[in-house]
């Protein structure tokens, strides 16, 4: 009985934990979409469109008058509605993280300055920052593991705001445990540790 007891307990565990820990590789080419098309998730990653002049929403990829299409800082794809493009990989943590990003509203006007990136973990704390000077495609390979959120950012706003976009995403994600996963993997540990030792 109790080698019985203890190894349905293991066996749960070993179920959970499994699936606790898969990876999965996620690769998406936003070129492939139609222009302003809006795209709030994919691959069980959410996009969204913040920190004004306009109402965040949901990001489209930029409209046939921009070169090629990616998805923008814009709900319409036409002109930027927002300063932020922010990436969220929702229940899960990212690494080997590599974008292709196009600051392309910046060759437009060289004063208006960088686009800036922040990293940050699932609690929030921010992991690393960086910035795109170039006002062309530019491949960002981003070391950091634990990655939860991505935020791009040109810092500005109104008139001076230019529309950037990503075309590539990929990046090997590894979903974070639910409450009641972590619940069941220790209720299954104590249970038969001590159905085995007593």
């Amino acid at each position: 009985m109790k080698i019985k007891q203890t190894s349905i307990v293991l066996l749960l565990a070993i179920t959970v934990a499994t699936k606790v820990s898969a990876d999965t590789a996620i690769n998406i080419d936003f070129s492939t979409y139609a222009p302003s098309t809006s795209i709030s998730s994919l691959q069980g990653v959410s996009f969204a469109v913040l920190g004004g002049p306009g109402a965040p929403g949901t990001p489209a990829t930029s409209n046939s008058s921009w070169p090629d299409s990616g998805l923008s800082n814009s709900t319409t794809g036409n002109e930027p509605t927002g300063t932020i493009l922010d990436i969220n990989f929702g229940n899960a943590t990212a690494s080997n993280v590599t974008i292709g990003f196009d600051n392309f509203g910046l060759a437009s006007d060289a004063s208006r300055g960088t686009t800036t990136f922040a990293e940050y973990a699932i609690n929030g704390s921010i992991l690393a920052t960086g910035s795109i000077t170039s006002a062309s495609l530019y491949t960002l390979s981003l070391p950091t593991a634990g990655v939860h959120d991505i935020q791009f950012n040109n810092g500005t706003s109104g008139e001076s705001s230019w529309l950037f976009d990503v075309k590539t995403l990929s990046a090997t994600v590894s979903s974070v445990p639910e409450t009641d996963e972590w619940a069941m993997m220790l209720f299954g540990f104590s249970t038969g540790w001590l159905g085995y030792s007593s």
